[in-house]
């Protein structure tokens, strides 16, 4: 959509589900992609197939944010960016020190979105999660099986994904909207398994009906 795209990756703590491991290509599944030639080569994490397909376009930069100088530095780039999104569970980003409180001082005009699986409160708060066992959770799973069936005879198909990029996508620019008419940034809690819910919003109308 014409933004520019910095990623901020860990050198110490590489996303081995967009940046890939050097592995063995009889082993690719366990990462989701593979590497040309089955061959990792000196630079993994850039010929992994995943981060080719999804990291197009982006920028990257590097930096530990557990130390002094590299908080520091973060909080710069901060300073100097519209939109911030994360998807962590709560408590990885507060052992980061980069919540809101924080970086709403540092950049009152940032739109912060955070995507985690299950939202920041309640007793699901500390719950890592993928698509697939949010789609599970919120009922999706059972609603897609056939009556005669569980839930373990339905196939993923990871809806909640996509949903989540789009439902952030549109919330972040309605925030962004809303800044140009106010100078005020401001914080969303999106949690995905909520934003997926809305995808049979018919069946629960049925139900309740």
């Amino acid at each position: 959509m014409g933004a520019e795209v910095i990623r901020v990756e860990s050198l110490a703590r590489p996303d081995p589900n967009t940046r890939g491991q050097a592995i063995l290509e009889s082993n690719r599944g366990a990462t989701g992609g593979g590497y040309p030639g089955s061959y990792p080569g000196p630079t993994p994490w850039n010929r992994n197939s995943n981060f080719n397909s999804t990291g197009r376009n982006k920028k990257s930069v590097t930096m530990d944010i557990m130390t002094p100088e590299g908080h520091a530095a973060f909080l710069r780039l901060v300073q100097n960016c519209d939109v911030f999104i994360e998807n962590n569970v709560p408590d990885v980003i507060e052992r980061l020190n980069i919540t809101w409180d924080v970086l709403g001082k540092a950049n009152p005009k940032l739109v912060m979105i955070s995507m985690p699986g299950f939202g920041r409160t309640g007793p699901y708060k500390k719950f890592r999660a993928f698509g697939a066992n949010m789609e599970a959770i919120v009922g999706h799973t059972l609603l897609r099986g056939y009556p005669d069936t569980d839930p373990t005879n339905t196939s993923n198909v990871f809806l909640a994904d996509a949903v989540g990029g789009a439902g952030a996508a549109f919330a972040v620019l309605a925030a962004v909207a809303q800044r140009e008419r106010t100078g005020k940034g401001q914080f969303i809690d999106m949690s995905l398994a909520e934003n997926v819910g809305h995808t049979f919003s018919q069946a629960m109308m049925d139900y309740s009906m």
